[in-house]
């Protein structure tokens, strides 16, 4: 079970990491989370089933996924996942998906957002025409991936599907995703991966052993 008694080897428990709660640290109004590799590596493979099915469903249509986009740094890692997922499939049938990236800043901070979102490295793939998934890691507010969403829209997409591991509340009523994991219910920042525009720190929320 995943856990605070989680160690390398052991069976992961997903639905503990549904509603995950992070570590709060001293001065600070945020709280830490730290999803390791292995669960998060599970988590993506949760979700390519779903993904799976909305190709079956969509197969011979404009709607089928064709392109992914991944949105820096958040979306990298579990895009990274999906691909192995998802990329190669189109011996069933499926189009291979091409992956790129797009970096785009709603914080100068933690807690801190701009007054609007700016994009710091433009889409990377050719996405006219195409049923795009856009991919990150959290859904806050909603705010970045509706501003993603807009971008490739405007870069001739034909459709957008959105995929987050993780979504808020305030991010569900507002924007909720095509594909998500799961949900946390109080301010934390996702922790593993280095943002761009923030260095997501990394807490242990007991003592995990790799």
């Amino acid at each position: 079970m995943v856990g605070p008694e989680f160690h390398q080897g052991q069976d992961i428990d997903l639905e503990y990491w549904r509603h995950p709660e992070g570590v709060i640290i001293p001065d600070d109004e945020l709280k830490f989370l730290l999803i390791p590799d292995a669960v998060e590596a599970a988590m993506v493979f949760d979700l390519a089933k779903h993904v799976h099915a909305y190709q079956r469903e969509h197969l011979g249509t404009p709607h089928v996924i064709s392109k992914a986009v991944m949105v820096t740094m958040g979306g990298l890692l579990p895009g990274v996942y999906l691909h192995d997922h998802l990329a190669w499939i189109n011996g069933r049938g499926f189009p291979e998906v091409e992956f790129g990236t797009v970096g785009v800043e709603l914080y100068e901070g933690p807690g801190k957002r701009l007054a609007f979102p700016k994009v710091v490295q433009d889409v990377s793939i050719d996405v006219g025409g195409a049923t795009t998934l856009a991919v990150d890691d959290l859904g806050d507010f909603g705010g970045t991936m509706g501003f993603v969403e807009e971008l490739i829209y405007k870069k001739g997409a034909f459709d957008v599907v959105t995929y987050q591991l993780y979504t808020k509340p305030a991010s569900k009523v507002s924007r909720q995703p095509t594909f998500s994991f799961g949900e946390v219910r109080i301010p934390f920042l996702f922790g593993g991966v280095l943002s761009s525009s923030r260095v997501r720190r990394i807490i242990f929320r007991n003592h995990f052993s790799f």
